[in-house]
């Protein structure tokens, strides 16, 4: 459902003794790296710059791990098979292209 600030402050409250429904808000996370890892791995630090995921599609990606007994690996080629439009973003060309022929 839609988020309620109001609740959603509440709830956070272990002791709320009326807890409501509320979604969510949205929650940043952040991939940080050193700089000697930039200069060291900068074709992963590129990529890892450009990684995101909707909240929606990481629930569902985890939903489905959970529902298959999958194991982390399961759930990696389960996403790279059934999300090439997210995944495809965050390489570049070449990568793409032996990415996207290497799992037909």
């Amino acid at each position: 459902g839609p988020v309620d600030m109001e609740i959603h402050k509440a709830n956070q409250n272990k002791d709320n003794p009326n807890p409501g429904v509320s979604d969510f808000p949205p929650a940043p996370v952040l991939t940080v790296a050193t700089t000697d890892f930039a200069q060291r791995e900068p074709e992963i630090a590129e990529l890892m710059s450009k990684v995101s995921f909707d909240v929606d599609l990481l629930s569902n990606l985890l939903a489905w791990k959970q529902d298959n007994g999958a194991s982390a690996e399961e759930a990696a080629v389960h996403f790279i098979t059934t999300q090439s439009d997210v995944w495809s973003q965050w390489l570049n060309d070449a990568a793409r292209e032996k990415l996207a022929a290497f799992i037909k």
